[in-house]
């Protein structure tokens, strides 16, 4: 019996079938296996790369446990709605914050007061002292009643805006109410020192003379803001 090589396998001449190889299938030979040859072919199992790393596989990190996510989420929640609590209704509810804030302060105090306290024999001289006081509508009446009383309410010419207590009636009244009105120098009674354009009214012992004036911050809040300039001796502070 001859026999002649074809690709894939090898023809005999009597009966002219195709005797596929013996050998793993490839390609080409998988296609040449029968169909029962298909069915009962089994595959060759692979060796794996690295044995050991397939015996031995690398042991999961430990992640965090279900309780401490939960307590971590809960943390979270809270300390989240405490801050959307503190922006809505901050003269209710305290600043969550704050304590970080503080912290944060008292380890860097120290340093920059050492850093920026004057050395011996430096004095420190404080000339002036602004004070700021505040009226809401509960007390305005009280402003004007005070104004009244120093006796700023009287018409005078050599002053502008002479009149603080009809200029504050009026700035009330208006929808866009911030406004401010310079009421110039105050000396005590007697003095001439800025003659023509200054206002009389007692100043407290120490104080030279003041500077004042009136901030409308809205239609419902106003400012006096004072400016008292001290004398000589009581402007100095020694270190």
């Amino acid at each position: 019996m001859s026999r002649r090589r074809i690709r894939g396998g090898s023809r005999t001449a009597a009966s002219g079938r195709i005797a596929p190889r013996r050998t793993s299938p490839g390609a080409d030979g998988w296609a040449l296996l029968s169909l029962a040859e298909r069915r009962n072919h089994v595959p060759t199992e692979q060796p794996p790369e690295n044995p050991e790393q397939q015996e031995n596989p690398p042991e999961a990190l430990p992640g965090p446990s279900a309780a401490a996510s939960a307590c971590a989420y809960v943390s979270s929640s809270w300390q989240s709605l405490r801050r959307k609590a503190y922006r809505r209704w901050p003269s209710v509810f305290p600043d969550p914050d704050l304590r970080c804030h503080l912290a944060a302060w008292a380890d860097r105090d120290p340093q920059e007061n050492c850093r920026t306290a004057p050395t011996a024999g430096e004095a420190i001289e404080v000339h002036a002292l602004w004070v700021v006081e505040a009226y809401p509508p509960s007390y305005i009446n009280d402003l004007l009643s005070a104004l009244k009383v120093l006796g700023w309410d009287n018409a005078d010419s050599s002053l502008p805006d002479h009149n603080p207590v009809l200029w504050l009636r009026q700035i009330r009244q208006r929808s866009t109410s911030s406004a401010w009105l310079n009421l110039g120098p105050v000396v005590r009674p007697g003095s001439k020192r800025f003659l023509p354009s200054e206002r009389i009214a007692p100043l407290p012992e120490g104080i030279d003379y003041a500077f004042a004036q009136i901030h409308n911050v809205t239609s419902s809040i106003t400012c006096i803001v004072v400016a008292f300039v001290f004398t000589a001796v009581t402007g100095c502070v020694k270190m």
